[in-house]
């Protein structure tokens, strides 16, 4: 029977060193991008006021819900510009699928008031653009559209 050769102790050292380059290398990108926090921005608007009421929590939100409606439309104007160039068919899933988020946030958000409170027609709708902000960062950082 034919025996092995041992590992060589460097095999998992050089392991270990091309693990944390491939680490560097996906976070430098990340941190060069610049991305806007917007839950910061909201946080930021509330402690400068002060006070916490439901006044601060309507134009807070209103303020940050406003910043990222406007990420959100110019993703999503890139991102179907993209499709549009790739695939017709693609881009027109992604208009549809857009559009049905916009309306989910709409009505999932009137709800959400209605049970919860006034707070929530500002706080719901900027909360779940965010989220969306996020989902659309990351299509627009994938592989297809670099």
């Amino acid at each position: 029977m034919a025996t092995l050769a041992p590992i060589p102790r460097c095999i998992p050292i050089i392991n270990s060193c091309l693990f944390l380059l491939y680490l560097a290398f996906w976070a430098i990108p990340v941190k060069a991008q610049n991305k806007i926090d917007y839950d910061e921005i909201y946080n930021q608007c509330v402690e400068e006021s002060g006070t916490i009421n439901n006044s601060v929590v309507l134009a807070c939100s209103g303020k940050t819900f406003q910043a990222s409606q406007q990420e959100i439309d110019n993703l999503y104007q890139k991102i179907f510009s993209q499709l549009l160039k790739q695939s017709p068919e693609d881009a027109q899933k992604f208009q549809i699928a857009h559009q049905s988020w916009s309306a989910y946030r709409d009505k999932s958000c009137e709800i959400a008031r209605s049970y919860i409170g006034s707070p929530m027609s500002g706080f719901c709708p900027m909360k779940k653009n965010i989220s969306r902000v996020e989902e659309l960062r990351e299509l627009e950082n994938s592989s297809v559209f670099r």
